[in-house]
């Protein structure tokens, strides 16, 4: 966001995934280290110290659901 557009973040607050295994995702989200006010794309918002941002689902398929999925697309599998 700050590359692209443009924010203000403080860029030290620590990364923590954690896995949703019932969802089939990784999850990705940032802790705010000190209570900071980030402007994006012109736009204020306050976080508070602790607060965590929400950055990325990271999707885990396995052979049955990459198959699931393609189907319900009108797709099928031809190898893996």
């Amino acid at each position: 966001m700050n590359r692209e557009l443009h924010a203000t973040f403080d860029l030290e607050p620590l990364p923590r995934g954690l896995l949703q295994r019932a969802r089939g995702r990784i999850e990705i989200l940032l802790r705010s280290l000190r209570p900071q006010s980030v402007t994006v794309a012109g736009r204020s918002f306050a976080f508070a110290e602790g607060e965590r941002v929400h950055t990325e689902y990271s999707y885990k398929f396995d052979v049955a659901g990459i198959e699931a999925l393609a189907r319900s697309a009108g797709m099928r599998i031809a190898e893996t």
